[in-house]
Order: C-alpha cells, then structure tokens, then sequence
C-alpha cells in the first residue's frame, strides 16, 4: 500500500509520490518542512471514508504542475506507484509537466534497472536530509518556472514546440505500435487497464454495499483479455483483442455497459453505451488510449470514466 501527498501554492501545485514505508523516516518531515513555503494537502487529514483513491490519484495528476517522485526500493516492489510514475510521465509529455526524482537509500544502477529514463537525471537525495532536499526541490521549481515566464510572451513558438513534439510522438506511435515490441507494450497496458478495475471493484466486495458484485475475470492470453463486472443484471464488460500476432495497430480495447433480461423469446442483451479505444503509444513507452474522438486517456482516467458510467446506469436502474 502507498499513500500520497498533494502540495498546492496558490501558483504551483506538487504530487508526491512515494510508497507508504518510506514516510515516517522521511516523506512526513518533508512534507512538515514543505510546509513552510507551501499550502500542504495531506491525505491523513484530507482523505476520509467513502473517498475514492482511484479519483484523488486522477484528480491530483491532471492538475499538478510538477511531481516530486521519492524513488526507493520500497517505491520500486509496488504496483501503484509504478501507474502513478506513468501518470506523470505521460502528463508530463502532453502538458510539459515536470518530474522531480529524489533517491532515498537507492544508487545510480538501482535506478536504472527500474526506470532508465530517470536515471539520467538529476535528483535530490534523502541521505543529504529534509533541509537540503526542500532547497533541491525550491530550486528546481523556479527553474523550470523562469523557463516558463520566459516563454509566456510567445505563444506562438510555445503552440509550434508542442505541435513537433505531439508530431513526432504520433509518427513514432505508428511506428511502434506495428511491431513486435508494441504488441508487448499495449499488452501489459491493457492487463493494467483492466487489472486496475479489477483492483478496484474487489475492494468493495469485503463492504456489506459490495456484497451483489460478481466478478468474471481477468482472463485471457496474448490476443484476448476481458473482464465482466456484474450488479445485478446490469454488466460492466472490457474485452481486449488483436487479432494480428507482430502488430498491435488494429488492436482495440472496448468498454460497455449492458442489461442481460430473460424474456419469451430467450435472454437478450440490451446496450447503448459502448466505445472503443485504440492504443497510442508516448516518447516514454508509456501507452495513452484514443477514444474515436480522438482524445487520448491515461489508464487511471479510462477506468474512472467508466466507473463513473456504470454508477449512473445502476443508479437507473
């Protein structure tokens, strides 16, 4: 388990992820000396009963403006951290976010060995203690907000910067999704995609609310990967496919919803809510799915927005 703390000035905010070992000795004193400097919000005083993680993890990414990572080994042997790090890798892509890494008891190689991306940049250190690292942190922020002021009188050259990025990441996209390598990726996308609900429902199973859910899943090999989530009558189905065994590029996952009822010619399905998502792969690996609109969704938001659809539909019901 991990928690995480949500920092907020009234002109940047910060998300710190961290794993839940790691905060008496180190991410609580951080987050005291924050304090100091900055408008802290705290899970432990913040978050309450009923309080969807899922959400305040959403939430938190798409608005922060830069995402202090405590990496350590405890950071590394956890599920949730790992899709928080993607989260903000792929915020951090599309909306020029800014990752800053602190090590705590890890080296150089450790960090490679997890993340290589990260390990060519340069981070704080919990060793050199809370004070040095605050500074680190201070002086990172107004870096990269200089850079920022600079750029705001020009507009134009910000839009063209963003316009070449988001071009070569679609060229490169295309490209990495028709080969072997991004049936590998968009593969383990799709099991966190859909583990993520499974995660999700099961952890209201144990609540006497949660005691008429039925889970059908996950199950499924390298072409096929599904799971059906049961209230009643009403079912919340995702159903991976890819039929071509080198390329991922007509692979699609598909969420809907639907009634199952018996009537006098036999049982009958009944669905108006269904969409389908093509994968997009980033400059980090990292895969974004696209609605036919064109949007592009993280993991954590695609399952939130479905989430959100099936509480309406039994609501209704």
């Amino acid at each position: 388990m991990f928690l995480t703390l949500f920092i907020v000035d009234m002109k940047k905010k910060l998300f710190i992820s961290h794993a839940s070992e790691d905060k008496d000795d180190f991410v609580r004193p951080l987050a005291k000396a924050l304090s100091d400097d900055f408008d802290v919000w705290y899970d432990e005083y913040q978050l309450v009963m009923g309080d969807s993680l899922l959400e305040k993890i959403s939430k938190g990414l798409s608005t922060c403006d830069f995402g202090v990572v405590i990496l350590s080994q405890h950071f590394f042997a956890k599920k949730w951290t790992q899709q928080e790090l993607n989260g903000l890798f792929a915020l951090e892509e599309r909306d020029k976010k800014v990752i800053l890494p602190v090590w705590k008891g890890i080296s150089n190689e450790d960090v490679k060995r997890y993340c290589p991306i990260l390990a060519d940049r340069v981070a704080a250190k919990a060793e050199d203690g809370v004070d040095n690292v605050v500074k680190e942190i201070k002086k990172a922020v107004m870096f990269f907000e200089r850079g920022r002021s600079v750029e705001k009188p020009m507009p134009g050259l910000h839009r063209l910067r963003m316009s070449l990025q988001k071009k070569t990441e679609r060229e490169r996209s295309k490209r990495i999704v028709c080969s072997p390598q991004g049936v590998s990726i968009v593969m383990n996308a799709v099991k966190q995609t859909i583990d993520t609900l499974h995660d999700q429902i099961q952890s209201l199973r144990g609540q006497p609310s949660g005691k008429g859910i039925r889970i059908d899943g996950p199950k499924g090999n390298t072409n096929e990967y599904q799971i059906k989530v049961w209230v009643g009558q009403i079912c919340l189905k995702v159903y991976y496919r890819n039929n071509v065994i080198n390329s991922a590029m007509d692979a699609q996952i598909e969420f809907f919803i639907f009634h199952s009822k018996i009537n006098s010619w036999g049982r009958i399905s009944q669905s108006n809510d269904r969409e389908s998502y093509s994968p997009h792969i980033d400059l980090n690996d990292n895969v974004l799915w696209r609605s036919k609109g064109g949007q592009l969704l993280s993991f954590v938001e695609l399952v939130d927005k479905w989430l959100e659809k099936f509480s309406k539909r039994i609501e209704k019901r």
